[in-house]
């Protein structure tokens, strides 16, 4: 059997897909689904292209989407929400220090303080109350988020 029909084959059984012990009149191998619906993989394939094409069929068929081993976070993505590199920087043109010299906290430095603090307050409470490990590192790690932001900017 090639690689590239076993890979297929493999995939349609975790669309839940089951290979029947015959070949159809092309020699290709047939798989059938429990809801009737049947798939044929050929045994010597063609193109790369044909087989996504043949995964999509099988999801479409069985109505199934299984995880792929491809089916990560790559680095070059963009992480939306709260970034810690951007409340540290600040608005551009501000934040520059000289020694001894101190200016005003960047609005959204200070709102984003704010609101580490907020949590931080909560957190407190619910580590008293449940004391679940997870707790105890997000109590941690804003602390030191907050601090952090405190030594950049000056801040008591």
């Amino acid at each position: 059997m090639h690689k590239r029909s076993r890979a297929l084959i493999e995939y349609g059984q975790m669309c839940g897909f089951v290979l029947e012990d015959e070949l159809d009149s092309n020699s290709h191998y047939v798989m059938k689904h429990p809801n009737g619906e049947r798939v044929g993989v050929a045994g010597t394939p063609g193109a790369t292209r044909a087989d996504m094409n043949k995964q999509a069929e099988m999801r479409r068929k069985s109505g199934v989407n299984p995880q792929r081993p491809n089916a990560a976070r790559y680095k070059h993505e963009k992480r939306r929400g709260f970034s810690m590199d951007a409340a540290l920087r600040g608005p551009r043109g501000v934040g520059t220090y000289s020694t001894g010299d101190v200016t005003p906290i960047p609005p959204a430095v200070a709102t984003v303080l704010d609101r580490l603090e907020r949590r931080q307050a909560e957190l407190a409470v619910e580590v008293e109350e449940k004391g679940y490990p997870y707790l105890i590192q997000e109590y941690r790690l804003i602390c030191q988020k907050i601090r952090t932001l405190k030594e950049i900017h000056r801040v008591n």
